[in-house]
């Protein structure tokens, strides 16, 4: 079977060359591009080369723009969440038009336990709407009139009985819980009940069954090929949110990245403090502690943020989790307030030593030199998101949600505006102090107002003194430097960019990647991307023409309207496509799998009569 495979593998990117070769679809010039069968077919015939003792731990992500800088993105996003402590750049892969980069997990999660997360997590990137046909509880009356024979394998989430530990309820002990679980399974649209699953996933029709199956076998995974957008998407974002967007979209980035959240002793601060090294949960070693001893660090307070518009706090410890060649071994930590903070005895000015905060941002380099970001509250647990009514994400356009969110938001902050991993601050305090040493008549500094307490002892002062006249910036700027290297060393040199850029590596590769990172779930679908993520070019004057070809209806859709006329029944989705209309990614998304089997048969046939 597996020579047959290979066979048809082969035959089929033999074909390839037709891609990109000039076609004519009724009266208009088109171009093929690869599809997902293709990057299917490419990555298994990569895959058959290797050692199958490595097999299990190779992934692919599909470049499905073939564009070499959006790899060298994708290059980044795998450093910036890898628990490794090397930085190892994905194997190109090219075949014909088919670009992919192969991975093995090994690289990015060294220790048999991270290897398990990682393959666990990976699987939740199965549900990529460019290599799926997505079918949700509300769509499940349109699936059944757009694909009336379909019965096959489908990927079904559903709710089952799982092993749990013990568990009391009504006075009786349960070991079992319900829980959502995927399963693959044999499936017809017109028996499945909307009540027992939250998402079928029937792999793209352009993916051949076959080369699915022995890709799965080999890699152990249902998700062997992931295409970038969606990739970078998901595990640069830690949103989840709840139901069918966090199963589809859902962020990833805490998950991969080894960020702990719900810690079951001490806080998740403290955890992710341990796992830094300056911690011992065990020993008591907290960071409530580690702050309120902080002697010898440095420590900043601002009348008004640049980045919230509050009063803020920042301090900078260091860290252990990390080699001296590879990084400065920094933290910063950022206390901020919510709006309604206003009174003094929660002013970080008026609490020098003794602050209580509402939010915190934590940056720190990682094993590799990479960046690491969270977001965690004033009780020291890890947040998906910032509260808005602490900041918003103003990187983010007008017309865009701006919820705040690491690693993506960070980025946008932190280095693509420039700030080269680092941003510059100010000290209020620091300015102060320095006035009244050079004379001026300038009252003590003294506090904490919210403990009711004033201090005006030696051992005190000496203690604020030591805090914030410190100036972190010389060790920041070889920070910044020591990331620039990561960077580099995780993407390469850009050949697109002038000279200059390349120095400026961090800037360059942050705006690209948020860039492309928005531009997938914000912008909308154009009829040109669209036709083109359906594996189509045209002149994008002749997209909309072209999309109303090969998006025809089949008549097996159609059925009696209310007046016992006959109807064709549309996914209003695609109606809009072939209407000219541009419309939002999830609304693409979800009605591309539909569009796909439409494409796959009336390109075939248009194509044939070309021919004739």
């Amino acid at each position: 079977m597996r020579s047959l495979v290979r066979t048809f593998c082969l035959a089929l990117l033999a074909a390839l060359p037709l891609v990109g070769d000039a076609q004519e679809v009724s009266g208009i010039k088109i171009k093929l591009l690869p599809t997902s069968g293709a990057a299917f077919a490419a990555a298994l015939i990569d895959l058959k080369t290797q050692n199958p003792l490595n097999q299990l731990f190779y992934r692919y992500i599909w470049i499905d723009t073939a564009d070499q800088e959006t790899a060298q993105t994708v290059s980044f996003a795998l450093n910036t969440i890898s628990r490794g402590d090397q930085i190892y750049r994905p194997v190109p892969i090219a075949a014909g038009p088919v670009m992919l980069l192969r991975f093995d997990i090994r690289w990015y999660a060294p220790l048999i336990n991270d290897q398990a997360e990682w393959i666990e997590f990976w699987e939740d990137l199965g549900f990529d709407p460019a290599l799926n046909i997505l079918i949700t509880k509300g769509a499940l009356d349109t699936a059944i009139r757009l694909l009336p024979d379909w019965r096959g394998s489908a990927f079904v989430k559903r709710q089952v009985l799982v092993p749990s530990p013990p568990w009391v309820q009504n006075g009786v002990e349960h070991r079992q819980k319900w829980a959502w679980r995927f399963k693959r399974e044999q499936v017809t649209l017109a028996d499945v009940k909307r009540e027992e699953f939250n998402v079928i996933r029937i792999p793209d029709p352009q993916i051949d069954q076959e080369v699915f199956g022995e890709l799965a076998t080999l890699t152990g995974s249902f998700a062997p090929v992931v295409s970038q957008a969606y990739f970078r998407y998901r595990v640069l974002a830690a949103i989840q949110d709840k139901g069918l967007y966090a199963d589809v979209y859902g962020g990833r980035y805490y998950e991969f990245a080894d960020i702990r959240v719900g810690a079951k002793k001490g806080t998740d601060e403290d955890v992710l403090f341990e796992q830094l090294g300056v911690g011992n949960v065990k020993a008591g070693i907290t960071a409530k502690k580690l702050y309120e001893k902080l002697a010898s660090d440095r420590r900043s307070a601002q009348i008004r943020s640049d980045v919230t518009g509050f009063p803020r706090q920042i301090e900078f410890l260091p860290q252990l989790a990390t080699t001296v060649d590879t990084s400065v071994r920094i933290i910063s930590v950022t206390h901020d307030l919510k709006e309604d903070d206003i009174d003094v005895d929660v002013h970080p000015l008026a609490n020098l030593l003794d602050f209580k905060d509402f939010a915190r941002e934590v940056i720190w380099d990682r094993a590799n030199g990479h960046h690491g970001y969270t977001a965690i509250n004033g009780d020291g647990a890890i947040q998906r998101e910032v509260p808005f009514n602490v900041t918003l994400d103003h990187t983010i356009s007008h017309n865009r949600p701006k919820r705040l969110q690491p690693a993506i938001s960070c980025i946008a902050c932190h280095e693509a505006e420039g700030s080269d991993g680092w941003r510059p601050f100010r000290n209020d305090v620091k300015d102060l102090l320095e006035a009244k040493a050079k004379g001026k008549e300038l009252p003590d500094i003294f506090g904490d107002l919210g403990q009711n307490r004033f201090l005006f002892d030696e051992g005190t002062n000496r203690r604020l003194s030591s805090l914030y006249r410190g100036d972190p910036e010389a060790a920041l700027v070889q920070g910044r430097n020591s990331y620039a290297r990561a960077v580099l060393k995780a993407t390469g040199p850009f050949k697109a960019a002038e000279p200059k850029n390349q120095a400026d590596i961090i800037r360059y590769v942050a705006t690209k990647t948020v860039d492309l990172w928005r531009g997938y779930m914000y912008d909308l679908v154009t009829p040109e991307r669209a036709l083109r993520e359906l594996g189509v070019s045209a002149d994008p004057k002749d997209a909309t023409k072209v999309l109303t070809a090969i998006l025809e209806p089949d008549p097996k859709a159609a059925g009696v309207g209310p007046d016992g006329q006959p109807v064709i029944f549309e996914d209003f989705r695609i109606a809009f496509m072939r209407a000219g209309k541009s419309i939002s990614r999830t609304d693409f998304d979800f009605s591309r799998g539909f569009a796909a089997q439409r494409v796959a048969a009336n390109l075939a046939k248009l194509l044939k009569e070309k021919q004739k």
